[in-house]
């Protein structure tokens, strides 16, 4: 069934939070900022009727769309059964996380959009993400430290990557409409090694406590901070570099105390 002809389907989608790329301009711009080349692996978030997909692996490069969609799976599946190097896999992108990808580029649900960000920054971390987004959401990636927007998902997000924010989408450019305004962000790997294993586990724990100072949260951890002088340091005030030296520090005593573990 033609998605034009469903009208019951499309308001289905938007319950679901999944609201189709149609502009033209908007997808291509999307490749455009992604740039894969043919040694490339796309993971598409929701490959929706596989425009996207059809501009992406006419790049050259591989991709793989998941889409929890059955429709839309469906859809997909027609219109790019003629391509090579395409697969669409039927599920929830973050129970299936698959691997094996250098880039992610597409248009998310905007529910899902905090919890992706999470596992692409701390866990998958491709070399390359880009991705339509809530303006809303968008702007909290791209918040300075001490500002009132900068969250967890702000500190790891420019600890690991340089992040952009570039176009405005209206709301016209999908279907069903959303009620925000969109906007894209590209966020590409710097070189900065990631940290040790258990630091994005005590820093989101940090977090919790944003406006107190660093050196009573650490106390109840039963740590001191290190280098010292960040002790009077709000946490949502910490930098991405100071964050990372601190939390480096913090595994590497946790190690050296056994008998000492963050709950």
């Amino acid at each position: 069934m033609a998605l034009h002809s469903a009208p019951l389907i499309l308001l289905a989608m938007a319950r679901l939070g999944q609201h189709i790329t149609v502009d033209s301009r908007v997808l291509n711009r999307l490749v455009e900022l992604a740039a894969p080349t043919s040694d490339d692996v796309v993971l598409e978030p929701g490959c929706g009727d596989g425009r996207l997909t059809e501009l992406l692996v006419r790049r050259g490069c591989r991709v793989i769309s998941v889409e929890i969609d059955p429709t839309l799976f469906e859809e997909a599946s027609r219109r790019l059964s003629g391509w090579k190097g395409v697969t669409i896999i039927r599920g929830d992108l973050l129970k299936i996380k698959p691997g094996g990808f250098t880039m992610i580029v597409g248009s998310p649900p905007y529910y899902l959009s905090r919890r992706l960000i999470e596992w692409l920054t701390t866990e998958a971390m491709p070399r390359k993400i880009v991705l339509v987004l809530q303006k809303e959401f968008a702007e909290k990636l791209v918040a300075p430290p001490g500002s009132s927007n900068y969250l967890f998902i702000s500190l790891v997000s420019q600890m690991l990557y340089d992040v952009e924010l570039h176009d405005r989408v209206s709301p016209a450019s999908f279907r069903p409409p959303p009620k925000v305004v969109s906007c894209i962000a590209t966020m590409s790997r710097n070189n900065v090694p990631p940290p040790e294993p258990g630091c994005f586990k005590i820093l989101k724990q940090i977090f919790t406590d944003r406006r107190h100072k660093l050196g009573k949260i650490l106390g109840k951890l039963g740590y001191t901070p290190n280098p010292p002088h960040l002790a009077n340091k709000r946490v949502y005030e910490l930098t991405p570099r100071e964050a990372l030296t601190l939390v480096n520090n913090l595994v590497k005593s946790e190690a050296e105390r056994p008998n000492q573990r963050v709950s």
